[in-house]
């Protein structure tokens, strides 16, 4: 049987408050890197360069994307600058 690792987003925060889980999911993105300003420090670059733009961008287009589409093209750049 094969194991599926799945990113849920939800968007308006209506199945969860991800505010209540931030350390828990960094926890496990940082691992033995974790530590609370490390974490803090990660929240508000992504709040800042993917929420926030996401936002920005995506209720202006009239194109419709899914969110693959939309959170690649988002994630490849903020990972590209960030390294």
């Amino acid at each position: 049987m094969k194991e599926y690792k799945v990113i849920c987003i939800d968007m308006f925060q209506t199945l969860v408050n991800i505010e209540s889980r931030v350390e828990y999911i960094w926890k496990r993105i940082l691992e033995e890197d974790y530590n609370e300003e490390l974490r803090d420090k990660y929240v508000q670059t992504v709040r800042i360069k993917i929420v926030d733009k996401f936002h920005v961008s995506e209720s202006t287009s009239t194109k419709f994307k899914s969110l693959k589409e939309i959170f690649l093209r988002v994630l490849r750049t903020f990972l590209k600058k960030t390294k």
